[in-house]
């Protein structure tokens, strides 16, 4: 059995909860967003 999971699905099958791509991974984005427009 095969499963696709991208983005906050992907995150939230690996740690087991569904506030870590919105906690953690969703503000790194923005920050590295950020620094690559300096």
């Amino acid at each position: 059995m095969r499963f696709k999971y991208c983005g906050q699905q992907f995150w939230e099958f690996i740690s087991g909860t569904s506030n870590l791509y919105t906690d953690i991974i969703e503000p790194l984005g923005h920050e590295a967003k950020e620094i690559m427009t300096l």
